[in-house]
């Protein structure tokens, strides 16, 4: 057995977890955030703070494209064990601090040096992007039950004044059932994405359909399912995608429809424009042809 890299044996069922130390790529990517005024003590040029937003936004979607999905799942006879593995929990603990000195390196940055205006925008791009990863890390915090988690959590969604952080994901409508209570978060409420890098640079967060159907799960014990709504890049690739609106309409309503199968009723429509929505993709709803009934009563 290998100390660096553990097989989990359970009776019959032996696993070693091939992504053990790509979870370095959690760290790494943030790390790289706050290294703007590095790059810029390096060349001496205010252009260079826009380094760490290009590598993160061009390298990443990139690293997505030639690497493709990873579909493995370890198998759930050895997850009790994986779970129990401390070295996964002090892998997200270890990104507290490192978000918290480059969020306050950039703060001091911009702060202390005499920069133009494009310089100062690369600063705030940057931390404003790493206050994204902040988030990522306390959703995977916030869902677990031991207490130092949850204060981990705050801490960080903190970074971004994201206090109130809520989850509710694009597109996709869980049923009301009879009692006035909604039915439970399954894996096909949630859109999916196995692209490899970003889920080694996320700890598994576009695994997100088995993350909250499962709150208590685990990030390296995230499953794939097949037939779930699938993203068709990683998170960052889509972050460029969801930068414009209208690109991001055009890329995922197709998908959301397919889905859904058109059903009106299992689409999260945003109300005001739930007539307009139906009207515009061809799907017969009770509920808006009500509210266009009462628009054109009340016109008239």
């Amino acid at each position: 057995m290998s100390l660096l890299n553990p097989a989990f044996a359970h009776e019959n069922v032996r696993y070693r977890d091939g992504k053990r130390y790509a979870w370095f790529v959690s760290l790494l990517v943030p790390t790289v955030l706050g290294c703007g005024p590095l790059f810029y003590v390096l060349t001496d040029s205010v252009a260079s703070l826009f380094m760490p937003a290009l590598l993160v936004y061009g390298a990443i979607p990139l690293l997505d494209l030639l690497l493709g999905e990873d579909r493995n799942n370890p198998p759930e006879e050895v997850v009790p064990l994986l779970e129990a593995d401390a070295y996964y929990r002090w892998a997200t603990y270890a990104l507290v601090p490192v978000l918290w000195l480059a969020f306050l390196g950039n703060a001091d940055f911009v702060g202390t040096r005499s920069l133009p205006w494009f310089g100062v925008l690369a600063i705030a791009l940057n931390t404003g992007i790493l206050c994204g990863f902040a988030i990522n890390l306390g959703h995977e915090l916030g869902h677990k039950k031991s207490k130092l988690e949850r204060n981990l959590a705050t801490a960080v969604l903190s970074m971004g004044a994201y206090g109130h952080f809520a989850i509710e994901h694009y597109g996709l409508l869980r049923q009301k059932r009879a009692n006035g209570l909604y039915e439970r978060c399954q894996p096909h409420h949630s859109w999916n994405s196995n692209h490899a890098c970003s889920n080694w640079a996320t700890y598994h967060l576009q695994r997100h359909s088995d993350h909250h159907a499962n709150p208590g799960r685990r990030y390296q014990s995230l499953r794939h399912f097949d037939g779930l709504p699938t993203l068709p890049n990683g998170y960052f690739g889509m972050f460029l995608v969801a930068l414009v609106p209208s690109l991001w309409f055009r890329v995922m309503d197709p998908l959301l429809l397919a889905h859904t199968q058109g059903s009106p009723e299992r689409i999260n429509f945003d109300p005001r424009r739930r007539a307009a929505l139906c009207a515009r993709y061809g799907l017969e709803d009770a509920q808006a042809l009500e509210e266009t009934g009462a628009a054109t009563r009340a016109a008239a």
